[in-house]
């Protein structure tokens, strides 16, 4: 099996980086919950749905795009991951409420399967030395985009204000679905199969009551 070397190497640039945009993203809000909590009069039970409904409906959109690009394409499902989440991210930084700040999120949550198909995509079109390389650097981005954004996102929230530290990460954001778009290709392994309608609901039986079990226990019990 033949593999294109050039090919793989600017798309390698592109999986490493998104990892570290994305940790960013999502950590550089950390510091701001105070204050959203402040702005939007809520409890401080209530403003964990910020981080809890990202992860709850990135938790299902993870099986179903998975599932979703091995049956179309994982390059499709990728950008299609990554339209939702920039779409989510710009949208935050404008939320005139919380309930639609959470709604935002949850269009975030949905991007969370870019990481899956990106590792997929590693997998399928990449030289079989360069897969644990790769997969290696993607996964040591996760924690280089925590400790660049925990400061960072602090100094952006008391300085500018909460809505900035979306509003900062939007022009990276575009900038990243525009070379996702350019440079990846699709995959050459397609598995045209019926969706599994019974096991989605299934695990958004199971897996959604759970997580809400885990954000509710603090107040609740």
């Amino acid at each position: 099996m033949e593999y294109d070397l050039k090919y793989a190497k600017k798309a390698a640039a592109v999986l490493v980086l998104l990892p570290l945009l994305v940790m960013y993203t999502e950590a550089v809000l950390i510091p701001s919950l105070p204050t959203i909590q402040k702005d939007f009069e809520i409890t401080p039970s209530e403003v964990s749905w910020i981080l809890s409904i990202y992860l709850l409906v990135g938790t299902v959109s993870v099986a179903i795009m998975g599932k979703l690009g091995d049956m179309f394409g994982k390059r499709k499902m990728f950008l299609i991951a990554l339209i939702f989440y920039t779409v989510g991210v710009a949208m935050n930084g404008f939320a005139p409420s919380f309930k639609f700040l959470l709604f935002s999120r949850a269009m975030q949550g949905i991007g969370m399967a870019i990481f899956p198909l990106g590792f997929s995509l590693v997998r399928e079109e990449f030289p079989p030395k360069m897969v644990p390389q790769v997969q290696g650097l993607i996964s040591a981005m996760f924690a280089v985009g925590m400790v660049i954004a925990l400061p960072l996102g602090a100094f952006i929230s008391q300085h500018y204000g909460w809505r900035w530290t979306y509003h900062s990460v939007v022009p990276f954001v575009i900038l990243m679905f525009i070379a996702s778009w350019i440079i990846l290709k699709e995959s050459r392994y397609i598995t045209p199969s019926k969706f599994d309608f019974v096991g989605v609901a299934l695990l958004i039986f199971f897996v959604v009551p759970s997580l809400v079990a885990v954000t509710r226990a603090p107040s609740i019990g």
